[in-house]
């Protein structure tokens, strides 16, 4: 028999959620809860038994899209940059309650060959495509830090106390009124230089720039050689990164 054929026979058989191909009667259970299920949900929900055997890596992406219900793309053209075809064979064997997101990455692993492989989720499609590919796509967005920058107020001169003026505020005309009134401010001093508040902030601001671009994905920074950038402006960093970079940002949140 086709070795293609007994594959899908033995997907088939390991669908425990009960969804059929469909007939002549409509769609399938399946296709029926793909219009429910969204990417994110599906991503969290145990899947029945696994069982893949030398399975193709395009039967094992449709058995993973039939047991989830969530709509799926493959980009096979940046797979085959990568060295994986659909017939890549897959071997893995998982219980029940393991989450697709577990599943997919463990697949994921298992089928890349010279280059990592990777998958997002964009409008409602979890896409399936080569970590190269995705590090080419380059996404703008703000984080405020403005709470990371924040520092005492320096003086250049701490206020005082001075009790020698107390008293001072009373009209030189006495009680009868008519004479002219002073005032005395108890503190004097006191004066904070805003350049320097200023300056610090902006090399604060430097200092987390640079720990962003030495740690998270050195390689793929424009300071470093790589396309993604980043700067300073009122209290927020503006990143143009690849999605990857935004993950691990937003992780840290």
């Amino acid at each position: 028999m086709n070795r293609r054929l007994v594959s899908a026979a033995v997907l088939s058989l390991a669908v425990a959620s009960g969804a059929t191909r469909a007939g002549a009667d409509g769609p399938t259970a399946a296709q029926n809860a793909r219009a429910n299920v969204g990417p994110q949900r599906a991503l969290n929900r145990p899947l029945p038994d696994v069982r893949f055997n030398a399975s193709p890596l395009s039967d094992v992406i449709d058995f993973l899209a039939d047991a989830s219900g969530a709509n799926f793309s493959v980009d096979w053209k940046s797979l085959d940059t990568a060295h994986v075809a659909k017939d890549t064979p897959i071997t893995l064997k998982m219980s029940g309650n393991v989450t697709l997101h577990k599943v997919l990455n463990l697949v994921l692993k298992q089928a890349a060959s010279d280059a990592p492989l990777t998958y997002y989720v964009d409008d409602g499609v979890i896409e399936v495509t080569s970590q190269e590919a995705e590090d080419k796509v380059l996404i703008c967005k703000t984080y405020p830090i403005q709470d990371l920058l924040f520092q005492a107020p320096d003086y250049n001169n701490g206020p005082s106390l001075d009790l020698s003026t107390a008293g001072q505020g009373q009209s030189a005309g006495g009680s009868g009124g008519g004479g002219t009134s002073s005032s005395s401010n108890l503190f004097t001093g006191g004066t904070q230089n805003s350049n320097q508040a200023a300056s610090s902030q902006k090399d604060r601001a430097d200092e987390i720039i640079k720990l962003i671009t030495d740690t998270v994905k050195p390689e793929l920074w424009q300071v470093n050689g790589g396309t993604a950038t980043i700067s300073f402006f009122r209290g927020m960093l503006i990143v143009n990164a690849p999605r990857s970079i935004h993950e691990l940002l937003e992780s840290q949140e």
